[in-house]
Formats: structure tokens, sequence, C-alpha cells
């Protein structure tokens, strides 16, 4: 506000409620004035606390932005943007627009254009508080005084304005403005000064000796301060004439008004003025700045070679603008540049000093200086904000621009109803009743009508049958709320049983028969008390009895019954204070009761399994066995686990198993199972080679993932075992082993030669009956293992799979083998590591009729001192024996890195 002031007052954090007058005392402006501004920060507080940031009232909403026609400018509907008249409060600052206007034509934002780009916009609302006079408005003098003004205005100013965002803007965004971080701070320089109290301060401090007000503002903003200029008054810019006309003959010579009050406040030679109109002010854009020659009369005499317009560097001669220009003095040497953290002298003692950040035009402070004390009022100890001017936003709507027309993607508008219109209908009772068909409920429907927490006598409610048939009481579903609040209706329901989904819908009404559209209904439900409500019919087969219940009461009583280890499917935990305190005791005494469905949970803690399992010999069996144990950590003694069952699942166990100490045999998990699921589990243990720690003796369906086997063997399977092993991390061999329970290893750690030599004249061999071909489908897919050995080293082959697929294995080992009919060897990597190898080794080799070898890589590391590298890393051999000059198709496209 650059008027006439002494000083803004206003402090906020002082919690001022009134500005008190006192008889015979000297009225100033700051006390009016700071009166006025604790009014508005009460009025502005109170409504962002009921309303919220920004908000328009339900009755009288204002600014929605709306894609239309303009047919005066254009021609395709679309291609312009109108703005609602109404009310919109942000940041409880009160804006008003009188009559539906287009962007182009608003009243503080004219001659804007709509973007040109296609892409997405956020329209917004910019609020901020403009100083009007009686230069910008000449009704606010009172023209009986003769032509002095009196008081100013503080003015409202709403511009709708856009930004292009990206296409994840939601009205939720927040807008991507950059508010103003630069800070400044002002001092005095004081003197120690004399003793006596009477003595005069000499040097140092403010050395005027009018009483004043500094103005401190951001000429040309920036977002660096290295970009940034300021000028400043002492009069806070007040000294202001309106700019009458120009000599058209020497432009130079500026008409004015009126060149000053007096002495003081008038506009001098050596002066720097700012020129300015409407726009400047509106677009918060700086003016032209220049100096004055000479004054001669009305008349001021620019000197040209001073003008600094910020539109156009090198200006020669200024133009009066059209839009109410003006004058205004200013005390600085034009626009001056400032560092950062660098004290600058302004005045008589007057210092400021700027901290590095960005910086808007505009951007003021304000320093009031005192000759009694010779120092100004600065009641800091650090920079600070500016004290205006303070701009608020709030999104309007978001709009899409293409092909020159504008659509409109949200309203980003946030609508209130007055409080006297917050009126809500709510169930009270009569909801989820059961009567015989054409007999009414027991109890009436009941809903209430409150504003607030107040009950609402006289309102109008009706109930009406959406579905179910029946009839109301009364007759029409209209009844008026009593002095509680609350209205009442009857149903008696219909007599056909077709249809038992039975709804009544309870609405509020408005002043005619329509329904109030922002209150929500109510809706209630009912049921016919008929037998096929509470029938029941048993959808599994686990009951206590031969016979099923047929009744829910039947079904609970039996349920309730029930006893732990009876039925046919049961849950039982394992632990000292479980159900059985170890797994043997479980398996023993669960499996004399020959339950189908059994689940056993290992209870959190330490567990041990000291004796053998084999469920074989003791002849038990499940159709469902599941053992789990997620937090359990379970101790192997045993020698053996056999599990007999049509179905098994191991989940979330983890078991270790010490090492032998020179037993004869060392320890196996074994699965006897058609179908095993193992997930999330943990084995490990020492011992003896050649036995598997996770054994499956019989040809299974599996699913084994997300395991992690430490073991010398970690894992076997029988022949013709099928399904997909994924996500494991078995520390050793992956096997298949022959159909034995019995399981006989091959030795490890054989050379290629050997293998393939083995393999090649037992297929030479005219024995091609011995090799049975299947429909067996193995997939092992995703895991991290030492070796992965298909194929068992025996004189006669045995049964080949049909379909195998090695996919996107970590293979750590050489010696490895596939045997299938067709085979796909894909994405694997393979990571062998021997530094001792002297001569050539294999990797892996591979027999089928079709074999595919793609996208494998492997890591070859040889002694750099023998200078010698791996060969024959891949072989593939052709099941000539099976199928008469069967034909291997080749696809290698691997990767072979060789560092050495």
């Amino acid at each position: 506000m650059k008027g006439d002031f002494s000083k803004n007052s206003f402090d906020a954090k002082k919690h001022f409620r009134d500005v008190l007058m006192q008889q015979g005392r000297v009225l100033l402006d700051t006390d009016w004035n700071e009166q006025v501004d604790i009014t508005h920060h009460r009025i502005e507080t109170e409504t962002v606390d009921v309303i919220g940031e920004s908000g328009a009232p339900m009755q009288h909403a204002g600014f929605e932005l709306q894609a239309i026609e303009d047919k005066k400018t254009i021609e395709k509907t679309g291609e312009n943007i109108s703005i609602s008249k109404g009310r919109y409060y942000v940041d409880g600052i009160l804006c008003e627009n009188e009559e539906d206007i287009l962007f182009t034509s608003q009243p503080d934002y004219k001659g804007q254009k709509l973007p040109a780009k296609d892409g997405l916009y956020t329209f917004y609302l910019d609020v901020w508080q403009r100083h009007i006079t009686a230069l910008e408005d000449p009704a606010i003098r009172e023209v009986a005084l003769g032509g002095p003004d009196t008081t100013t205005r503080s003015q409202t100013i709403w511009q709708v304005k856009c930004v292009e965002e990206d296409s994840r803007v939601v009205c939720s965004t927040p807008l991507p403005f950059k508010a103003t971080t630069g800070l400044m701070h002002a001092r005095t320089e004081l003197s120690a000064g004399d003793k006596d109290p009477c003595g005069l301060v000499t040097s140092g401090g403010y050395k005027r000796l009018e009483n004043q007000l500094y103005r401190v503002e951001i000429h040309r903003g920036g977002d660096k301060l290295a970009d940034t200029t300021i000028k400043w008054s002492r009069d806070n810019g007040s000294v202001l004439a309106k700019w009458e006309s120009q000599d058209a003959a020497d432009p130079k010579n500026l008409v004015v008004s009126s060149i000053g009050r007096d002495e003081l406040l008038s506009f001098k030679s050596g002066n720097w003025i700012e020129l300015t109109d409407d726009d400047t002010d509106l677009l918060n854009k700086p003016g032209v700045m220049v100096q004055i020659a000479s004054v001669n009369g009305n008349v001021i005499t620019i000197n040209p070679s001073t003008i600094a317009d910020p539109d156009n560097a090198a200006a020669t001669k200024v133009t009066r603008s059209i839009k109410n220009p003006r004058i205004r003095r200013w005390d600085s040497d034009g626009e001056l540049k400032i560092k950062a953290d660098t004290w600058t002298a302004l005045e008589d003692g007057i210092e400021v000093n700027f901290k590095a950040g960005s910086y808007n035009t505009g951007d003021y402070w304000l320093i009031p200086a005192r000759t009694v004390i010779a120092n100004i009022e600065w009641p800091y100890t650090t920079h600070q904000p500016p004290k205006g001017i303070q701009h608020h936003y709030a999104k309007l709507g978001i709009f899409k621009f293409s092909d020159k027309l504008w659509k409109r993607v949200s309203d980003c508008r946030n609508i209130f109803p007055a409080l006297t219109d917050l009126v809500a209908l709510h169930y009270v009772g009569g909801d989820g009743q059961e009567a015989m068909p054409g007999k009414a409920l027991p109890a009436a429907l009941k809903v209430g009508v409150a504003n607030g927490k107040w009950a609402v006598k006289g309102a109008r409610i009706k109930f009406e049958i959406l579905s179910g048939g029946g009839t109301l009481n009364p007759s029409t579903g209209i009844v008026v709320t009593k002095d509680t609040g609350i209205a009442e209706c009857a149903w008696t329901l219909g007599t056909s049983t077709a249809d038992l989904h039975l709804q009544v819908k309870a609405t509020l009404l408005g002043d005619g028969s329509n329904e109030l559209p922002d209150v929500l209904p109510v809706i209630f439900n009912a049921s016919f008390s008929i037998a096929n409500n509470v029938a029941f019919t048993p959808t599994c087969n686990n009951w206590e009895s031969a016979a099923p219940p047929t009744n829910v009461a039947d079904a609970l009583n039996q349920l309730c019954e029930r006893k732990s280890g009876g039925g046919t499917s049961c849950s039982f935990t394992i632990g000292e204070k479980g159900d059985f305190k170890t797994l043997e005791e479980a398996i023993e005494i669960l499996g004399k009761k020959n339950p189908e469905y059994v689940k056993l949970c290992f209870m959190p803690g330490p567990h041990t399994i000291k004796k053998d399992i084999n469920m074989e010999e003791a002849k038990l069996s499940f159709k469902m066995l599941t053992i789990t144990g997620y937090s359990a950590v379970i101790t192997m003694e045993a020698d053996r686990l056999q599990f007999n069952c049509v179905q098994l699942v191991l989940e979330g166990l983890f078991i270790s198993a010490p090492s032998a100490q020179g037993r004869t045999n060392s320890k196996t998990i074994a699965i006897d199972s058609g179908e095993f699921v193992m997930h999330q589990c943990t084995f490990g243990r020492g011992g003896l080679a050649g036995v598997p720690f996770i054994s499956i003796t019989k040809a299974a369906l599996v699913y084994i993932s997300n395991n992690k086997i430490t073991a010398n063997i970690a894992l076997a399977l029988a022949n013709g075992t099928q399904g997909v092993i994924e996500k494991n991390v078995i520390t050793n061999i992956l096997l298949q082993q022959g159909n034995t329970k019995t399981y006989e290893p091959a030795p490890m750690g054989w050379a290629s030669a050997e293998i393939k030599k083995n393999i090649t004249e037992t297929l030479k061999k005219e024995q091609a009956k011995e090799i049975t071909l299947t429909d067996w489908s193995l997939t092992i897919i995703n895991n991290r293992v030492a070796n992965i050995i298909t194929d068992t080293n025996r004189p006669k082959p045995h049964d080949v799979y049909q379909n195998m697929v090695i996919a996107e294995n970590i293979i750590q080992g050489f010696g490895n083998s596939f045997a299938a009919q067709f085979l796909n060897l894909t994405n694997n990597q393979f990571t062998f590591n021997d530094d001792k190898a002297t001569v050539p080794a294999t990797i892996c080799f591979m027999v089928g009729l079709q074999v595919i070898v793609t996208g494998n890589s492997n890591v070859i590391h040889t002694l750099a001192t023998t200078g010698g590298q791996f060969s024959n890393v891949v072989d593939v051999i052709a099941l000539k024996a099976i199928r008469g000059s069967g034909i291997v198709t080749q696809q290698i496209m691997n990767i072979l890195t060789v560092n050495g």
C-alpha cells in the first residue's frame, strides 16, 4: 500500500482484538488502519476455519469455468472459456463476479489470451490487494473540499489465470508456483553519544530531522539475487501525480496534474520517477524508470539518456499510456543492484541487507524511521520476508486444449451449503425385519431429520417400495416429522415369494414433491419368514454324522459338538502347549483315527524330531496332510521321515539336521505322494554324500518353490516326476533317480569325455526297446543350483521325458545332463569355476529328438599361467536309436565369455 501513512503497526502475534480511542488524544492513521487489519484478520481466519482454504456457496457459486462458443470472435464451440457469475472465497477473501464473462474479458485482467499450444492446463484464481488512490478512482475524492484527497482504498483483485501441466495433474495437485524465498534485514548504526541525556547524537543512527516511512521495493524480480533490482522511497512511494499529456513536439516534456503538495512532497530536478499505468499494477510488472532533468510549472522534463524500460533496453523515449498513466517519485538513484549478505546504505544512517533467494516484482518492506529516538522501528533481530504483495491462489478447473478446442476435464471448485441447509436424513429403526407373506412387519420403518444436533420438525419424508410389493401406511408414503424429528411408516409385505429382495426407500422432500438431491436416502431391507430362508444345503463332506445337516440349527449343533481329533477334517498344533507335543506323536495318534484331511502346525519356538517316522510301515495314510511351521525351528535327530499320502504340503518349515557322525546312513525326508507341494521351506544338514535330503521316492506331480536346501544331494526326484521346480536355492545337486526305493547315485565329478562316451555308446546299441518314450513334462526354472542332472549314468537308459524346460537358472557346476524328446535350454547362466582344471571339461550335455539351446551365458575361469581355455562347452546328441534318423534341431545362440 503506497499511501501517505505513518507506519503499519498490525502484528497478528500480539492477539489484539480492538483499538480503543481515548478522550483528548491525537488520532493517528496508524490506529485506524490497525483496527481495520484486526477486523480483516478475524473475518478471514474465521472464514477459512468454516469454509476451508477455498470454496463457493452452493446457492451463489461463482467462477465455474466452461468451454463455450464466443459467436463474436470465433466459429467453433469450445474455442473460449467462460467464467460464471457468483461468489468464491480464497483464503477467507471474498471474490465477487457480477456477470458471466469470457476469460479474455476479465475486468482486472483485460486483453489476456488463451494458450494456443495443445496440452493440459490448470485454471486458477490469483487474488491479491491493490492500493487505490483518488488518482486511480476520482470518486474517492470529496469535490466539496476543493481538491484535497482524504483517504485511500484497498481493492480485492481477482484474476483467472492458467498454467500448463503434465498428464498426471489432478485437482489435488499443488500449483507449480515458487513463493518468494528472499529475506531482508534493516538497521542503523548508533554512536555511544554523550552521557548527558540532553546531549545531541552527532554521528550514527538515523540522522534526518523528519519522521519517515521508508519503503524498499523489488523493481525487477528474479530467481537469483543477481538478477534482482530494488528502489526505495522515504515517503512509502506516496508522491504520485497523474500523467495528463505529453508534448507532441518534444516527447521528453510530460504534463502532470500536480508537482506536489509542498517543498518536501514534490517532484524536483534530479529525482527519479517511475512511469506506470493500470497494466503495470494489475500484471505486477515494473514501470519505466527515468530521471527528471527539470521542472517548470506542471511540466516535467526527463533526461532521455536515463530511460530504463524493462521491455526495451534500448528505448530513448517514453510513450504515454491510455490506461490511467501515473508518475511516482522514488528517492533512490533509479533501480539499484544489490549483493547478498552485504549492507547497502539507503540514506542518513539506514542500511539494508538481503539474503540470496528468489524475489517477485512488487515485494516490499516498510521501515519506520523516528527522529526522537534517532533510529528505525525494526523490532526484528533476523532477516524478514516481504510485507507484501500477498497473492492467494485456488484451483478452478483442469482443461484440455486440442485441435483448437477446449474441453473441461475437472471442475476443481469446492462447493459448500449454507449452515441452515446442513440437513441430514438418518436411520432410526425398522431395518432387517421378517414377516410372513401378506403380513405387516412387527415395527414401523423410522427415519429422522436433523440440522446438526437439532431435530427438524415438519420435514416431509417420502417412503416408497422399491421391490417385493406390499402396501404402506399411509398409502401415499408421505409422512411429516414430529417434534422429535422422526417420521415413521408401516409396511405390509406382499404375498408373492418369487422375489426375496424386499426394499423400501425413504427420501427427504423439498418444498415441492421432488427429492433433495444433496441428501442421501435411507434404504430398509426385509425378508419373509419362510423355510427357504433357513434351509441349509451343505457343500462340504466333512460333517460328523453320516447324514449332513439340512438346516442351520443342526449345522451349528454339529459344529459345536465337534471335538479335537474327531471328524474327517482336523487342524492341530504341535508344541509343549499344543494339541500334540511332537510330530511323531501327532502322526501316530491321528493315523489310527484315519482322518481324511489333517493340518499340523508347529508352534513358534524350538522343536526336535527324535524318532524315525515311516507311515508306510505303520500302514498310515491321509488323503491330504499339510505341515506348516512359520516361526518354528526344528532339529531333525531322526534318520528318516517317510510320508505316505495322496497329497502332501510342506510350508514354512525350518529344519536343520546335524551331521551323521559316523553313522552308516544319513538323514532323508522321503516323499511317497501322488501330489507334493513344498513352499518357503529351509532344509540343511551335514552327513554322508550320496543320500538325498529330500527324496521323492514315487513319481508325483510336484510344485516346489521358494525353498532353500543345503545338503550333499539336496533333492532327488523319482523317474516320472512331473511339475514345476522354481525360485529355489539348492546348494548341491538336483537329481533324477530311478524307479527304486533305494537310490544308488552316480559318482560325482566325472569328466565330459567319460559321460559322452557312455551315453553315445549306449544309444548306438540296437536296444531301442529299452528306451520308453513318455508324455511326462518337467519345468526347472529360475533356480540357483550347483548341478542339474536329469539323466542317470546307468548301463541301460530308462524312460525318457517328452518335454523338459530348463530356463533362467544359475548353474554353478559342470557335468550337467539333460535328456528328453523335446528339450529346451533357454537363458541359463553357467558359472562353473574350476581354476585347477587343465583339460577340457563339459559344462553340460543334452540328448533329445529336438533340442533348442538359446540365450545361455557362460563365464569360464582358467589359470592365467596355463594359458589354456575350455572347449566343448555344449554337446548336443541325437536320440537316433529311438526314431531312426532323428533330427537334432539346434538353435545355439549363447554368450560364451572366456576370462583368462
